[in-house]
């Protein structure tokens, strides 16, 4: 969650708007920055935007939630919009809290529900065909981090330093932990019940779901401001320390860690075998899965965004950039960059 960092005071500063927060799916890449935008990612053209000149009430900064047909976005009014996929022309709005708070996390589908968590410190659960209000819950502080689901709960991570297992059928509290730190990512939920998240106390954590019990805790070097990735029972992130590390997930041991030659803000993401990784100074860099160093391309601007991967080409994006995207294949060979239109 770039948008952390500047909330924060980190990077930019606060008065700074971060990068765009990025969705692949289809050969489609949909960004939310001020606008809701959907890009081919197979040329870099630009399908529709949403609304069609920026307007200074519906600012999105969330990565868009896909289902339905539909892209469905908060923005910053605490208003949530449904568009269609196709030309992003609006289907539905909920705006029945509109002012009282943002939404800065994303949307996440469970079911036929949206689940949105605002600053207004509520977790909202939405009819995902009508987008009126199903249920609502309050945790003790703003809620920045989307939320992880499986067919029973919602996993809210809170500034508050409490992980809550909120009920998807009514919104009520299941159980709680104090996990000592502020939380401003999406947790990780393994297909056995495990949650894995991080906290400002400058820990990694993993929390069994059946037990409502911590199963491990290892310190790590920095901050993390982006949920990890899990694969084949590895943890990968970075920090903003400067490290990258690995972890088992099972027992938190470190598999290993290394130095990044700059602060890393945004998630890795799998592309061909390997990890690729974005960087504060604009790096873009490749590990493979044993920890070995691999390409290395260096930008102009600085990479807060999650990258995506689409039409097996990773897009990136941040602040201060000479192009709004720009792609590279497996290899490291740039491929098509996007520019907004000039109006």
């Amino acid at each position: 969650m770039p948008w952390a960092w500047f909330f924060l005071g980190g990077g930019a500063g606060p008065g700074a708007k971060p990068g765009p927060a990025m969705t692949a799916a289809d050969n489609s890449i949909y960004l939310a920055q001020m606008q809701v935008k959907k890009v081919d990612a197979t040329n870099g053209s630009l399908a529709w935007a949403y609304p069609d000149k920026v307007d200074a009430v519906r600012v999105f900064y969330g990565a868009p939630a896909l289902a339905n047909g539909w892209v469905i976005a908060g923005n910053y009014g605490n208003v949530v919009d449904a568009l269609d996929q196709n030309n992003g022309s609006l289907v539905w709005t909920f705006e029945d809290h509109k002012d009282k708070g943002r939404f800065i996390a994303g949307p996440v589908v469970a079911g036929d529900k949206v689940v949105i968590p605002s600053t207004d410190q509520h977790l909202y659960a939405l009819d995902l065909n009508s987008g009126k209000q199903l249920w609502s819950f309050k945790a003790k502080g703003p809620l920045w981090a989307a939320v992880a689901v499986d067919d029973k709960a919602a996993y809210l991570a809170g500034m508050d330093h409490f992980l809550y297992a909120v009920s998807l059928s009514n919104g009520q509290q299941l159980w709680n932990i104090n996990l000592d730190g502020p939380m401003v990512h999406s947790p990780v939920l393994d297909d056995k019940g495990m949650l894995y998240l991080t906290t400002f106390n400058q820990e990694a954590v993993a929390v069994n779901t059946a037990t409502q019990r911590v199963v491990w805790r290892t310190p790590i070097t920095g901050k993390v401001w982006n949920a990890p990735l899990l694969h084949d029972g590895v943890l990968y992130f970075g920090t903003d320390a400067s490290k990258i590390y690995a972890l088992n997930a099972e027992t938190g041991a470190t598999v290993w860690s290394q130095d990044a030659a700059s602060v890393v803000i945004a998630a890795p993401v799998l592309l061909g075998d390997s990890l690729a990784f974005t960087t504060e100074a604009g790096e873009v860099f490749t590990v493979s899965l044993d920890g070995t160093r691999g390409w290395s391309r260096t930008l102009k601007g600085k990479l807060y965004s999650n990258p995506v991967v689409a039409n097996n080409l990773m897009a990136v994006s941040g602040l201060e950039m000479d192009h709004y995207l720009v792609t590279f294949d497996p290899q490291g060979k740039q491929d098509w960059t996007y520019d907004p239109p000039q109006k």
